[in-house]
């Protein structure tokens, strides 16, 4: 049968996992010759030409702490290179919209590398999150220092990467040039969504960071930012000079001074008319780099150098100022736009959300020519309205809990109504909470304990009629604060939340009013309270996770074909993003995007046959799908010692599931899953304690099927409905405590309990397939001699995905990140998985070796030998944390190697590595071009404007040919639009083996080799009859991170603290003895 499932779209989802988004990389034809004011087609090859001040090795300079002061430098310029490396240090800190190769991140990096006096940007710079300002005395980290953060300052970006080995010598690895495109398949020409970017002859860009003591984040760091640009020191530069509002400024011109500081005042709080309790901020612009393009050849540029990241951010902070700085445009994150007009294409969600359409871009310097990739991007919006009826809706809303209201309401920006003359933006940070300001007040509040979301009558803060002294400021600051006894002489005293609005603003909460909550619009240190009924939500991006039916709406408006994105992003998109002609930033700069879609040339790989028992093929359909219509599984492993376990509501039964079962039981025994009727058990749902450490009644139903005289290895859960509560506490019942591997099933209509026989068979069939791969068995693999292609390969090749998902939005700070490995058999059938906790937010795999060791220890007892082949995909990673992944994962692979091969062991040549990093975030699109006329095509409702599956493309859009990456579109959408997968090839020691001379027909190079298996490897996705998307490692890996996600689901609540996080080992993502080196995940 068919192997359905939910199309993918385009739209902007708030994610399980904040996993980072690793972002495409492009190149497009050249373009067609321009005027003289725009020209980048510059034939001499030059390096960068970047002038900085002098770097001293020995002497560092203060950072500056006060306004009033000014550091003076030296004006004469000095060539340097600029060697700039993002790495893993500072990536997950990079940036709250997951946006990859952050501004922040790196040009704080290149700040430190090339001027160690340059004030490195804490809280008011992207990158960091510190909450300590920067010091008065002492020198910043230098390039000389021993951590291996530091390290990072100062290796080269193109520097070979350094692997131990057994002997202790090292090795360098380069990574991999192309070598050369694709031959296979046949030609294809498409459309894709980048566009050209014009830049004026002679353009010259100055980058300064910008720093701002006390720290601030958000719109309070971008009004403070744009400010200080309003002041008198920048009118004569200003119509030369472009912000992202948080990290950059880039002038035309270069500023007065190179460490320029300029002081902003600004209000806080609810009382900002007091001069006493006002602010005043030290804004800092300090210089960074200056690019000149008429020394850049950038026919030859390429970002996986990123040497030119800069460059490319420089660009990108021009392009996006008009976006950050228009009132009519929501941005959110770096690269993304809103438009806030009524006529935005928009719909509503029902109840407090809507979805709206917005758009993305990016520049990117490819093969011949620097390029701005566009693409439609849909999230779901916060309406306007009372933040009374938003909490009312929430609370009425079956599908969320009312205790974490809390969580979903932090981050969201209100405005204060009890101001009337002017306008105060606050963010929420939860409701109040018992230990608000302990440690940080001398009068902390009283917040009523056990109370979830006391009111405003409950609430009482102790009221300061004269601010605190400089000592208590410093440390409130610091967290040193000790609490004041009862009748201290302090001038203030404690009222309730309720008091203090009627008094001050004559604004009365009444019994109603106390039913709801109060909110903290400061922080957990240092908190601030409003009752609900004066704060109204302004329209912005919503993080919070859709509502079953609000996910189909989302779907629904987000679900559209190639050709009306594309016309979206013509016709919409330009204006939204500020890229039109009437852009006077864009023109004062010399930029200009071109409106037209670029060309690719692509190719269309052939399909592999899958094939089943008896070596029965099936015939691929489409390139994409295929039935299990009478034929059984390659290897269907024996069902036996198993039990079902049927949890309904209610003290009666809806249905007797026994009709099911039965089905159930035919459909395995038709896929070769031999098994017999099980015995059926009722329990109660009212009566399951689904916490992790609570005594339940399933718990014991589980000791009971352990038991030595029933034995149950296998247990088929009937569930009454989606509780994903429910769903993590058998999984950790099942896969951690006593071994039983476990499969659910939903007792509803339109699934287990089908009455239509067609779908009830689909359904059943589906389910079979996760069945027999738990059970260790292989659905199906492909004819003989597709597996790998060529000899050299076959059943000497151990695949290997990798991958790590990390806390969702709203979960603990402290909760952990989760890595993943899982690992072939000789067949690509089997795969299982070996999981471990890593640290949080952190994407470079920490145990990554004995996670290794562990699969080939595997393979070894399996097949008695070791591959001779490691060919790993890895998930997960951005483009600017290629390096980290060969400075500190790939000596961690080579390390394993030596352990497990012994003396066996010859470096580079057994086993032979690969690495590949697959990357799905990414905004790259390809639209169907007609053959006649080489216009959009739109024909079969647009679906024609989606390309085969199969379709290659190695060109244009790509690289270089001194790195090697293709973007392959291996699966067929069934809506929507397609969106193919970017490979880069970090490590390369299996496919370049092979020369000119020497390579096995058909193929004529390398990379057709690699461009085909990894194609024929994404049919081989065995919960499916359809090829995907990713390769299996990837997909499975991922899933496996999934597993893990379920057994510390109670560590990512918001609720969790750090001291309940702290003792989270390996363990806690174990599974029992008896599921190790089994598919228990799937």
């Amino acid at each position: 049968m068919e192997k359905r499932y939910v199309p993918g779209a385009d739209y902007v989802e708030p994610k399980k996992s904040s996993r980072r988004k690793p972002k495409g990389t492009h190149k497009d034809e050249s373009s067609q010759a321009e005027s003289s004011v725009f020209d980048c087609s510059i034939t001499v090859y030059c390096s960068i030409k970047l002038w900085t001040r002098p770097v001293h090795s020995k002497t560092t300079t203060p950072a500056p702490t006060d306004a009033r002061q000014t550091t003076q430098t030296s004006s004469q310029s000095v060539p340097a290179t600029l060697s700039v490396k993002p790495t893993h240090a500072l990536g997950h800190r990079a940036s709250a919209s997951q946006d990859t190769n952050d501004g922040g991140s790196v040009a704080t990096l290149a700040a430190a590398q090339m001027n160690p006096t340059v004030p490195l940007p804490h809280q008011g710079q992207a990158g960091r999150d510190d909450s300590k300002s920067i010091p008065s005395t002492g020198a910043l980290p230098t390039a000389s220092a021993g951590s291996s953060k530091d390290k990072h300052l100062t290796s080269g970006l193109n520097d070979k990467a350094q692997i131990a080995q057994g002997n202790s010598k090292l090795i360098h690895i380069d990574r991999p040039s192309r070598p050369g495109y694709g031959t296979k398949g046949f030609q294809v020409e498409m459309f894709t969504n980048y566009f050209s970017l014009k830049i004026a002859r002679g353009l010259v860009l100055h980058r300064y960071s910008i720093t701002v003591l006390p720290d601030l984040k958000g719109k309070r760091l971008a009004q403070i930012i744009d400010n200080a640009l309003g002041l008198r020191q920048f009118d004569a530069l200003r119509p030369g000079i472009a912000t992202d509002f948080s990290a950059f400024l880039v002038s035309r011109e270069k500023l007065t001074q190179d460490h320029l500081n300029v002081s902003v005042p600004m209000a806080t709080g609810l009382n900002a008319d007091d001069l006493r309790r006002a602010k005043k901020y030290a804004v800092w612009f300090s210089f960074v780099s200056t690019f000149d393009f008429s020394q850049l050849n950038i026919t030859q540029a390429s970002l996986a150098d990123q040497e030119s990241l800069p460059v490319v951010q420089d660009l990108d902070i021009v392009l996006g100022h008009h976006r950050k700085s228009s009132q009519d445009v929501a941005s959110v994150g770096k690269r993304k736009a809103f438009s806030m007009r009524p006529a935005a294409q928009q719909v509503s969600l029902g109840g407090v959300l809507k979805a709206l359409q917005g758009f993305f871009s990016s520049v990117h310097f490819c093969e011949k020519g620097p390029l701005v990739n566009i693409n439609v991007s849909n999230s779901p919006f916060w309406k306007e309205g009372s933040l009374v009826d938003v909490v009312r809706t929430l609370q009425t809303d079956s599908e969320i809990d009312n205790t974490k209201i809390s969580a979903l309401l932090r981050g969201v920006q209100v405005q204060l109504t009890c101001v009337k003359d002017r306008t105060v933006l606050r963010t929420i940070s939860g409701y109040a909470t018992p230990d608000d300001g302990n440690e940080y007040m001398p009068h902390p509040p009283r917040v009523p304990r056990n109370v979830d979301g006391p009111g405003p009558q409950d609430v009482l803060f102790f009221w300061e009629k004269n601010p605190r002294n400089d000592k208590d400021e410093k440390e409130s600051e610091e967290g040193k604060v000790k609490p004041h006894r009862q009748g201290c002489s302090c001038d203030g005293e404690y009222i309730s939340v309720a008091k203090y609005f009627a008094d001050k603003y004559q604004i009365q909460c009444d019994h109603s009013d106390n039913e709801l909550p109060v909110i903290n619009i400061g922080n957990a240190n240092h908190p601030t309270y409003v009752p609900l009924k004066v704060c109204s939500v302004l329209e912005q991006a919503s993080k919070m996770k859709l509502s079953q039916s609000d996910t189909k709406t989302m779907q629904k408006f987000a679900v559209r074909t190639p050709d009306k994105n594309a016309n979206d992003i013509l016709n919409r998109g330009f204006q939204t993003l500020g890229l039109l002609s009437g852009n006077q930033i864009l023109n004062n700069f010399g930029l200009r995007v071109e409106q037209d879609l670029v060309t690719v040339r692509g190719r269309v790989l052939y399909s592999p046959t899958p094939t089943y028992h008896k070596n029965e093929s099936r015939e691929v359909r489409q390139r994409s799908k295929w039935d299990l219509a009478g034929i059984k599984f390659m290897d269907g492993k024996p069902l036996e010692k198993w039990s079902c376990l049927n949890i309904h509501y209610g003290s009666k039964l809806d249905e007797d599931p026994t009709s099911w079962v039965k089905a159930f039981v035919k459909e395995l025994n038709k896929c070769g899953i031999r098994c017999t009727q099980p015995a059926i058990d009722n329990v109660k749902l009212g009566s399951i304690n689904t916490e992790p450490d609570g005594k339940s009644e399933l718990a014991d139903w589980f000791n009971y099927f352990r038991d030595p005289r029933k034995g149950i290895r296998f247990l088929l859960v009937i569930l009454p409905n989606k509780l994903t509560d429910l769903y993590n506490h058998i999984k950790r019942l099942g896969d951690q405590d006593f071994g039983i591997l476990t499969c659910c099933v939903v007792a509803r209509k339109e699934k287990f309990f089908s009455p239509v026989s067609q779908f009830a068979v689909q359904y059943n069939a589906n389910v079979a397939l996760k069945v027999n791969l738990k059970l260790g068995g292989a659905n199906h693999v492909l004819r003989e001699g597709q597996f790998l292609k060529v000899e050299e390969l076959e059943g000497k090749t151990m695949v290997i995905g990798i991958d790590v998902t990390h806390p969702s939005v709203g979960s603990s700070d402290h909760a952990p990140s989760i890595a993943a490995m899982v690992s072939s058999d000789k067949r690509l059938a089997q795969w299982p998985a070996d999981l471990r906790i890593n640290t949080s937010r952190e994407e470079m795999v920490e145990k990554l070796q004995s996670m290794l060791e562990s699969r080939l220890r595997w393979w070894k007892r399996v097949y008695n030998d070791l591959p001779e082949n490691i060919l790993i995909y890895r998930d997960g990673v951005s483009e600017g944390q290629y390096q980290a992944v060969l400075d500190e994962e790939m000596p961690q692979i080579r390390k394993a190697c030596v352990t497990i091969y012994g003396d066996t062991y010859a470096p580079v040549i057994h086993p032979r590595i690969s690495l590949i990093v697959v990357g799905k975030r990414h905004h790259t699109r390809f639209i169907g071009k007609t053959r006649k006329g080489g216009s959009i095509n739109s024909a079969n409702g647009g679906k024609a404007s989606n390309p085969e599956p199969g379709t290659v493309v190695d060109n244009t859009i790509t690289y270089k040919m001194h790195n090697w990456d293709f973007f392959l579109q291996s699966h067929k959408p069934i809506m929507g639009t397609a969106r193919p997968a970017h490979y880069f090839v970090l490590v390369d020691e299996i496919f370049r083996r092979w020369t000119t001379a020497t390579i096995p027909p058909p193929f004529k190079n390398p990379a057709d080799i690699l461009e085909q298996v990894t194609h024929n490897m994404c049919f081989l996705f065995g919960r499916a009859t359809l090829s995907v998307s990713i390769p299996p490692p990837v997909y499975y890996a991922d899933i496996a991170c999934e597993r893990g996600r379920c057994y510390l689901s109670r560590f990512y609540d918001p609720k969790a603290r750090k001291r309940d996080t702290s003792g989270i080992t390996d363990q806690d993502v174990g599974v029992h003895e008896e599921l190790k080196d089994t598919m228990f995940y799937i």
